[in-house]
């Protein structure tokens, strides 16, 4: 499931732990309990029929983008947002782990002086080398290390399962209340946004309460009853997401581009049935199952004006900046367009704020709409190949 659904970071996680445990213990002879050549042959099976279908239908161009412009593109180049310093992952997690962190910094302490107890030492196989190669390669994104928060959560649970006490001096009694204080603040921050855009007041505003209120217990039971507080935590921390991601993004309606991109097209295409969208500097693979599986993501050049010279039914969403080729292939091609509407929103996939324009071709006014548009499909080009709009 991991290799069909992201490629090779599944197994490079197994097989990082693997070499990090076999490196430590100097020998793996317990790898052969795992039965790894059955296992391998079984995944195989699941998985080669993909692989080898993608690679005949795209004529191997699948193989060639997603290894030297996706994966290199990645590693070398910082892909999406630039490149960023090794650290980069390691603050963030004091964000993504917030009802926790204290727990979990304990926890790291803990584990790494048991280190030769088996659960520990398992744990640290995984994380290490992993949270290692994402500090170093090119691009971060902050979901790309979640593969490792399994480790360290096990970590913290080991130290809260554990007869070993909570640390208890200055430091930690600070960081505790400051853990507390950073989940209020960001509740508030979560009930000021819902009141701002009056999203789901209902839900987000008694939701964010609840998180202020367990945070406060959370830092009072911390040393007296460790278990009830990690719990008030995880209650807290759900409720906050709960405001968040309940309430106040789906009331964000200018947030979010794919709805918008889709309703927009849905709203300007002239061909109810036979209609197409192609993109132009925008490749969420959320618009095709928004838009429609005939949506083709252009990647820039001239492959989507020359689409929209040869179907009448199809609309076009240029992104801002990209324009200019689309225009040039257009008036190469002599083909005259009309613009339909316009989207602007955030991409959250490192593009940030973007805005969308919507063209058409402009039809010769013989094709009255009383005719019906939908008659152009009979002289409509084919569908090209799967992965040939990558380079055209």
């Amino acid at each position: 499931g991991a290799i069909l659904i992201k490629g090779p970071i599944g197994p490079l996680v197994s097989l990082l732990t693997v070499g990090a445990l076999a490196f430590a213990d100097r020998q793996a002879g317990w790898l052969q309990r795992l039965r790894p050549l059955g296992g391998s042959a079984l995944c195989a099976a699941l998985v080669l029929p993909w692989l080898i279908s993608i690679g005949l239908t795209s004529g191997g161009k699948f193989y060639g983008e997603s290894v030297s412009h996706d994966l290199f593109g990645k590693i070398f180049a910082g892909q999406d947002r630039g490149w960023l310093p090794p650290g980069y992952h390691s603050l963030l997690l004091f964000v993504f782990f917030l009802p926790q962190i204290t727990l979990l910094l304990a926890g790291l302490r803990q584990g790494w002086r048991a280190r030769q107890e088996p659960l520990q030492r398992f744990a640290f196989a995984w994380l290490i080398p992993l949270w290692v190669l994402y500090e170093l390669i090119a691009t971060k994104l902050p979901h790309y290390v979640l593969p490792a928060y399994p480790a360290l959560a096990l970590l913290a649970a080991l130290l809260l399962t554990s007869s070993t006490k909570l640390p208890d001096n200055r430091f930690w009694r600070f960081a505790v209340w400051a853990q507390a204080s950073a989940l209020i603040l960001l509740a508030l921050v979560t009930a000021a946004a819902a009141l701002y855009l009056g999203a789901l007041l209902q839900l987000a505003l008694p939701a964010a309460v609840g998180a202020i209120a367990l945070a406060w217990r959370q830092a009072r039971l911390y040393w007296h009853q460790p278990v009830t507080s990690a719990a008030c935590g995880f209650g807290g921390g759900s409720l906050l997401l709960l405001a968040l991601f309940g309430a106040v993004l789906p009331g964000s309606a200018g947030f979010w581009l794919s709805p918008q991109i889709a309703t927009t097209y849905f709203t300007d295409r002239r061909c109810s049935f036979m209609s197409r969208l192609v993109t132009n500097g925008y490749n969420e693979p959320s618009l095709v199952f928004l838009a429609g599986t005939d949506t083709l993501f252009a990647n820039g050049g001239p492959y989507t004006a020359q689409l929209l010279q040869q179907d009448p039914c199809t609309v076009a969403v240029v992104r801002d900046g990209q324009e200019a080729i689309f225009f040039a292939e257009l008036a190469a091609l002599t083909t005259p367009v009309e613009k339909t509407g316009q989207a602007a929103g955030f991409n959250y996939n490192g593009g940030g704020w973007q805005t969308y324009q919507f063209y058409r071709q402009a039809l010769p006014s013989r094709f009255a709409p009383a005719e019906g548009y939908e008659a152009l499909w009979q002289t409509r080009p084919p569908l090209p190949p799967l992965y040939s709009n990558v380079h055209p």
